[in-house]
């Protein structure tokens, strides 16, 4: 059986060189995905008690990326809020009351195409994670940072750290050895 190299090989070599062409044309207009939609926002807005909704006020996104905000119309007697046609990002959220306004200390992501629900207390105080209220009623006075659950977990990773390293300086026999 005999075979011709001379055809293959010329096969081979424009199989080769239309792949590096393919390769080397830019076709990133084909690559990228279509636009993701629109989305949007909707919850309620309640008072400081968590529990009595809270009408006509106006809440508003700004991107944290190109800082266009978006606002709602004023709340519904039921505190209800809605913010479509959002694009999506990253988001700051806050709350313009006749009273003030009201920022919130976290970021939201939007992912385009889908509806977010978020219910929202205003808190003249805020919110910070490393701030944590007691467990006491009435008792509003904050955590220490060493009595938060975040707190706790530093104290014991930074004991072990201390822990191994005395035992490494130290070059303690091992049970194996």
């Amino acid at each position: 059986m005999k075979i011709k190299t001379p055809v293959s090989s010329r096969l081979l070599a424009c199989f080769l060189a239309a792949s590096v062409a393919v390769m080397t044309i830019p076709v990133a207009h084909f690559a990228q995905a279509a636009a993701p939609a629109d989305g949007a926002l909707m919850g309620y807005v309640y008072d400081v008690d968590e529990r009595t909704p809270v009408r006509n006020v106006v809440v508003k996104l700004r991107n944290v990326v190109t800082q266009h905000e978006y606002s709602s119309e004023p709340t519904t007697p039921l505190g209800m809020y809605s913010i479509t046609a959002i694009e999506e990002g990253r988001y700051l959220m806050g709350v313009q009351t006749p009273n003030g306004a009201y920022n919130f200390q976290y970021s939201l992501y939007l992912k385009g195409s889908e509806t977010a629900r978020l219910s929202v207390a205003l808190n003249p105080k805020g919110f910070s994670p490393l701030q944590q209220t007691g467990g006491a009623a009435g008792d509003d006075k904050p955590k220490g940072f060493f009595k938060s659950p975040m707190g706790l977990l530093t104290l014991i990773v930074v004991a072990e750290a201390v822990l191994f390293a005395i035992v490494l300086i130290e070059k303690e026999a091992s049970p194996i050895r």
